[in-house]
């Protein structure tokens, strides 16, 4: 009787310190806010989209996210502007309003935000320049 008591305390004891494994990152795709142990499977989006800006002409651009990437820098914005800086909130892209030259070295005012698809495959930005709104889309 007392094997079969020790048996089942053990059994209980190990059973409740069991740790729920799963993607403890919270800027992952698949953070799982009860997960305990992180067990390498956090999932992100990068990669490379190919920008058309909707403003008043129709400019090219790339946007790169690195893998796990949360804050990046945008080459070559509206293709007048070296460096824009942004970050990444799971799908979600700020572009906090920064102070910008452009390439004949005149200051701007950009500020703005976007979105990126479910699938990973889309990104949408919308943001103003010294107060011109503009947006962009682009595809990987």
């Amino acid at each position: 009787m007392k094997t079969t008591l020790l048996i089942l305390a053990t059994l209980v004891a190990l059973t409740g310190c069991t740790k729920q494994k799963g993607c403890t990152d919270a800027q992952s795709l698949n953070y799982n806010s009860d997960a305990e142990v992180n067990d390498g499977s956090c999932a992100y989006l990068s990669g490379t989209y190919l920008m058309t800006e909707q403003c008043d002409v129709q400019d090219k651009f790339n946007v790169t996210i690195p893998e796990n990437g949360v804050t990046f820098t945008i080459q070559n914005f509206a293709h007048i502007f070296p460096v824009v800086t942004a970050y990444r909130i799971r799908t979600a892209i700020v572009i906090d309003s920064q102070t910008v030259k452009d390439t004949d070295n005149n200051s701007w005012t950009v500020s703005g935000y976007g979105s990126i698809s479910a699938d990973g495959k889309t990104l949408t930005l919308n943001y103003t320049l010294d107060g011109y709104s503009c947006s962009a889309s682009g595809n990987k």
